[in-house]
């Protein structure tokens, strides 16, 4: 978790509860929850999540080179930049399906989620070979 927010588990639920402290629209990644992983060249892979909020709201979601200059390269869906999800209070199942250019040992899964002080759900993230989503 970066700054200006707060991150608990609910044991019961099994998902993560993120509450933004101080909101920065022009700076999302001011909350930022981030996993690192091992991403092979010409391999196909989707990114899942189960998610919703306390009011409606932005976040943003991809993947990119988890240390400096934090580039988020190559293409596919969220390989190629943002992407950008309005959350509802319904807890929704999200995917993204992208194609791996090159092997990437510093690649990592990420959130950005200081848009507006609503409270986000996360569950059930994961990122799988293939085109659709497993069992986390």
């Amino acid at each position: 978790m970066e700054l200006n927010g707060s991150i608990t588990h609910q044991n019961a639920l099994e998902r993560l509860v993120i509450r933004t402290t101080q909101p920065n629209a022009n700076d999302p990644w001011r909350v930022q929850l981030s996993h690192r992983v091992w991403l092979v060249g010409g391999q196909t892979y989707t990114f899942c999540f189960r998610a919703h909020a306390s009011a409606a709201r932005p976040i943003g979601v991809y993947t990119d080179i988890a240390e400096p200059p934090w580039t988020v390269t190559g293409q596919g869906s969220i390989r190629g930049g943002q992407y950008p999800i309005t959350l509802t209070t319904t807890p929704t199942r999200y995917s993204r399906t992208f194609t791996i250019e090159e092997t990437d040992t510093s690649g990592r899964i990420a959130f950005d989620l200081a848009q507006n002080s609503a409270t986000v759900y996360l569950d059930d993230v994961g990122v799988y070979e293939g085109t659709g989503c497993g069992t986390p």
